[in-house]
Formats: C-alpha cells, structure tokens, sequence
C-alpha cells in the first residue's frame, strides 16, 4: 500500500469523525456547554495531551525557526475564525443550507489552486467538484430537520468555507518544515489561545455542564482535534489540497448515517443515493490524478 493510498484512508477516517462530531457538539451544547467554550476546551484539552507527547518525542517544544506567524495564521483560519463563522453560520441558517454551502470547499480550493498557485487540474477533477454538490444535496435535501434561513448566516458560512481553503495551504506549507504532531500541537495551542477571549463572552456556568457534556467533548478533543487533526495535516501534505479537500463531504454522510445508527433517525433511499455519488465521485477524482503541475 503506497502512501496515497494510506492518505486517502486516513482523511476518509478523519472525515467520518468530524461528521460524528456534529451529533457530539449537539449533545455537549444540550447538556451544559456554550458554542465559544465548547471549542475552547476542545483545543485546550488537545494542547495538554499533545504536548507532553511533543516534548518526549523531541526533546523540546520550540518549533523550527520562523514558523510560528505562519503557524498562528493556520491556527486562526483552521479553528479560532472557522468555528467563529461556523457556529454563527449555524444559529441563523438551516443545518441542510450550512451543509451545502461548507460542501463548496472543495471548489474553492481548486479555484485557489487554479489561480494563486498555477496548478492545473484534469477534466474529472471539475466534474467531481460538480457530482459531489449534487451527492451532498441529496443526502441535505431529504434529512427532516428544519431551520430558518438568513443572508447573515449564509454569508458567515461562506467566510467558514474561505477560512478552511486558507488553512489547508497554510497547512500545506507548514508540513514542508514540520511534522504533522508538531502542527497540530501548536495549531491546538494557538487555536485554545486565540479561542479564549470568545470563551468567556459566553459566560458558561461550568456546574450545569453534565457528565454527558463533558464525555462528548471529550470525543471532540481526543478522537477530533488530536487524533484528526495528526492524521489530516500528514494527509493534506500527501494529497495535495485539492484533494484532501474535497474528502470533507464525507461528513454529512457520516452525520446521517450516524444519526440513523445512533440516535434512531430515519433514512431516505435517495441520501443513499447522495451518499453514493459522493463516493464515486471521491474515487473517480483520485484515480484521475487531481493537480498536475502549473
């Protein structure tokens, strides 16, 4: 098995957690938790389990010389200003809209591909763009939960999208001087940082947090944020960004799926159907060879 190959089984694992973490996020916020506090303690229990595991490893915590603007660059994109946007986004717009529109990262990461970095992309790479949209669409169009939508929110989820493009270059180029642990200790640092200041806004009464709140953000720290985030970064720089990106539509599959197997919901034939066209539009990007050299 080569390491593409391993890559790509990577990301998909990844993606099929971070789809999970939806229902977890909205358990945790049920029992106890504030959106802002919620990312905070996500990131800072990530930044207390990485780096003990960073100083063992290299004896040390200091990064490579002149990496830290670029890392609290891709630490704001990735986690403090996407989870701003994100939870915003959501609070004003229907889960079905959030999807779809955070379902458009793929082609804006090829449009940034395409024009800032003179990287040229096959026919089947478009076409997979396009087929994915429709795939995520039915797997949105036919879930049963519905919301209000609002310009405002629609607006914060585009700046969700712009955000995540930004941080997977930023990643991209951080792998060519770091290992994937020290980038994602020192993103989970900065993002706990730079999170903190939105935390307190909340104003949480951290004893109406539950046992049930605390257990699922938990998942987001340990099985999202350190073991997702590991595995994302060394696959961002395997993949080409392009590519990873265009695995995070996996996630509303998984949302569905895990909402079916876990919280007993209902499923559509046709979010199969979407869920399917996601797949094979995945596979038929991949085996074409995403980026070829500008």
């Amino acid at each position: 098995m080569n390491e593409k190959t391993k890559a790509c089984i990577a990301i998909s694992f990844v993606n099929v957690l971070w789809g999970l973490s939806f229902i977890a996020s909205k358990s945790a916020l049920g029992n106890g938790f504030r959106p802002f506090s919620l990312a905070f303690v996500r990131f800072a229990v990530a930044t207390v389990l990485l780096f003990p595991v960073l100083k063992k490893r290299r004896g040390s915590l200091r990064p490579p010389k002149g990496v830290m603007p670029l890392m609290l660059l891709s630490a704001l994109l990735g986690m403090t200003l996407y989870f701003l946007f994100e939870y915003g986004g959501l609070e004003r717009t229907s889960a079905s809209t959030a999807s779809l529109i955070i379902a458009a990262i793929p082609a804006f990461t090829l449009l940034f591909g395409r024009m800032f970095k003179g990287r040229r992309y096959r026919p089947v790479c478009y076409a997979g763009v396009v087929s994915s949209l429709a795939g995520v669409f039915l797997i949105v169009r036919y879930q049963s939960g519905q919301g209000t939508d609002t310009l405002a929110g629609s607006a914060m989820l585009l700046g969700a999208v712009l955000c995540w493009v930004g941080y997977i270059e930023t990643t991209d180029i951080l792998m060519r001087r770091c290992t994937s642990l020290e980038v994602t200790a020192w993103q989970s640092a900065l993002g706990a940082l730079t999170l903190l200041p939105c935390a307190l806004t909340d104003r949480l009464d951290w004893g109406a947090v539950t046992l049930t709140g605390w257990l699922m953000a938990l998942y987001l720290a340990v099985l999202c944020s350190v073991v997702a985030y590991l595995l994302y970064v060394g696959a961002v720089h395997q993949l080409e960004p392009f590519r990873a990106a265009l695995f995070i539509n996996l996630n509303p599959l998984a949302a569905v799926l895990g909402g079916v197997l876990l919280l007993g919901e209902s499923l559509n034939p046709m979010q199969l159907v979407g869920g399917a066209i996601v797949l094979v539009s995945i596979f038929l990007v991949n085996r074409g060879s995403a980026a070829q050299a500008g």
